[in-house]
Formats: structure tokens, C-alpha cells, sequence
């Protein structure tokens, strides 16, 4: 194989492999009535679905008479305080809110700083929830969160 073609060929593979800027972000939820006061999720292209030691970053056990709340990382438990995956077109996290008692657990997030171009919901016991219309979750009793990203189509030029 010549030094030209070579070179061609690793070119195309990294177009073709690799994520651009704008498929990268990161978005905070704030927490109340958990044992964290925030969290973040998002897409880098250095992550992957695995825990990543650049990237990811694992939650700390939970207080005294507190709830719990943290990403859970998919095969493996782990529990995350920050989840950021490999960009795709649609990519899920999955977020736990353990209420302890009576203390419900409130998550709250700033639409305006959600990613461009993609189509945020979070879904949990059969609810969809369009994160740029609505801002807040409550929970009363513990509830797994199912957080998706997806692609927005291209508009035709």
C-alpha cells in the first residue's frame, strides 16, 4: 500500500468514526431531597457506554436520613454522579431517585441550556416528559428515570 493511500483511507475513517462539536454537551440537573445537590449527564466523544476515569465520575453513599440519587450505569450498577456516554442518535440514561421517608425528591433543570439540536424527555412509571416544556419532577416514592437524548432530524435545504 503506497504512503498516499494510506493516508486517504485513515482520512475517511476518521470522518466517517468520528462525533462532531455539536453532537458533544453536557446538562446539570439540580437535585433536592437527595444526597447530592447536582448531577450531570451528556455526550463527549471520548466516552463510551462504560465508565470512562476522563469522564465519568462515580456518587458518593448516601447521608444520614437522606434520599439517594445518582445515574445508574448500565450492566454494572455503578452509581454516577456525572454519566457522559459516546454520542449518538439516541442515547438513555437511567437515573435513580431513592426517596428516603417522606422527603420527596425534586429534579430541576434550565431548558434554555439544553443541547441544540436534539430532543431531550425523561420517562418514568408510563409519564413522557418533554424536557424543554417542562423543567420539574417530583417524587414522592423512589423511581427510576429513563433520560433520552435524540438527534433532531436535518430540515432539507
Amino acid at each position: 500500500m503506497t504512503f498516499g493511500r494510506a493516508i486517504a483511507i485513515c482520512a475517511v475513517g476518521l470522518l466517517v468514526g468520528s462525533a462532531t462539536a455539536e453532537d458533544e454537551f453536557e446538562v446539570q440537573l439540580d437535585l433536592k431531597g437527595g444526597h447530592l445537590l447536582k448531577v450531570f449527564f451528556g455526550c463527549a466523544k471520548d466516552a463510551s457506554d462504560g465508565f470512562d476515569r476522563k469522564g465519568d465520575i462515580m456518587a458518593p453513599p448516601p447521608g444520614i436520613e437522606t434520599g439517594y440519587t445518582a445515574f445508574v450505569m448500565p450492566k454494572t450498577g455503578m452509581f454516577l454522579y456525572k454519566d457522559m456516554r459516546a454520542p449518538a442518535d439516541s442515547v438513555t440514561w437511567s437515573f435513580m431517585a431513592r426517596v428516603y421517608e417522606t422527603k420527596p425528591i425534586v429534579i430541576t433543570w434550565d431548558p434554555k441550556k439544553l443541547p441544540d439540536g436534539f430532543d431531550l424527555s425523561a420517562t418514568y412509571d408510563k409519564t413522557r416528559v418533554d424536557m424543554r416544556k417542562q423543567y420539574e419532577l417530583r417524587f414522592e416514592k423512589t423511581a427510576k428515570v429513563e433520560i433520552t437524548a435524540s438527534k433532531q432530524a436535518e430540515a432539507d435545504e
